[in-house]
């Protein structure tokens, strides 16, 4: 499940039930994947989608997404189709799409989704009620898609092949290097460094349970940070030469490839001149803009 799988959201099935045909809902929705939102159909639409009709039929809500790794689906009611700006949650829906990699389409059954399920009066949805999601995780799906797979295929041509045992440090936050790594196989972790009376410059991987050495029962559970292969990591650092999270190995062996961009790419700062040294040189230059690099106006 730590293999970073993307696929393409197409659409969602919402089936019309008893509760529906009786009174239209207007319901919007959002999706994040590992927590960050990717989408806001209220943002993306303008509007509300109304689901009624009678009973069996299905109310297709546009996906037009691409979604990988954790995903939440959290749907919204509106008291009108026109009211936008208030809205509560009705429930969600967790996944990851590592478990449906071959599949076209991702069938939730109500027991399934969270706050629905407690619907034991079937006030909101019917008891067989269920989503379905259509899925297409071929990379050939939509052009993000693509981009990202020759994205994985540059650095696998041009990047460094690497390879680091368990809780060997790949990617060191003091370390400003600015390289982009991107895992092939194994898992890594992230972690932070702590300096306490106890343990001098302690470490422990984000996510586990740490005792705190002057309170007997006080614990501290951190941030859990943890990714596989097609995962890409050391972000904050490649683009901007900042600090930025700690990584190492989390299994017994990890495989990755890095790249390191010259510091005039990323820094606008003065570094070689170059000169063509043969008859003829043939190149190919890429410009980014200023927004990208120093996220300014």
């Amino acid at each position: 499940p730590l293999k970073m799988c993307k696929m393409h959201l197409v659409n969602l099935e919402f089936p019309v039930g008893t509760v529906q045909q009786a009174k239209p809902q207007y319901i919007t929705y959002t999706v994040r994947c590992s927590r960050t939102l990717v989408l806001d159909s209220r943002t993306r639409d303008n509007r509300t989608t109304r689901i009624s009709g009678e009973l069996g039929d299905v109310v297709m809500l546009p996906g037009r997404v691409v979604i990988w790794g954790d995903v939440r689906l959290d749907f919204y009611y509106h008291k009108t189709a026109t009211e936008l700006k208030k809205r509560k949650l009705g429930f969600f829906m967790v996944f990851n799409t590592a478990f449906y990699q071959s599949e076209s389409k991702v069938t939730i059954a109500k027991r399934f989704i969270d706050m629905l399920h407690k619907d034991r009066k079937n006030r909101k949805a019917d008891e067989d009620f269920a989503l379905t999601l259509k899925v297409d995780p071929s990379i050939n799906a939509v052009e993000q898609l693509k981009a990202a797979k020759a994205f994985r295929d540059i650095i696998i041509s041009h990047g460094k092949k690497m390879e680091f045992s368990r809780r060997e440090v790949i990617i060191d936050e003091r370390k400003c290097t600015g390289e982009l790594f991107l895992i092939t196989s194994g898992t890594v972790e992230g972690f932070v460094s702590e300096t306490n009376e106890a343990e001098h410059h302690s470490l422990h991987p984000l996510g586990a349970c740490i005792h705190d050495p002057n309170e007997l029962e006080a614990y501290r559970i951190p941030y859990i940070c943890i990714v596989g292969p097609d995962s890409v990591v050391g972000e904050s650092q490649f683009l901007s030469r900042s600090t930025g999270m700690s990584m190492r190995a989390r299994s017994n062996h990890v495989e990755v490839y890095a790249v390191e961009l010259e510091s005039q790419f990323l820094s606008r700062s003065t570094g070689m001149s170059m000169r063509a040294r043969s008859n003829h040189v043939e190149v190919y230059a890429v410009e980014l803009e200023s927004q990208f690099l120093s996220r300014s106006t």
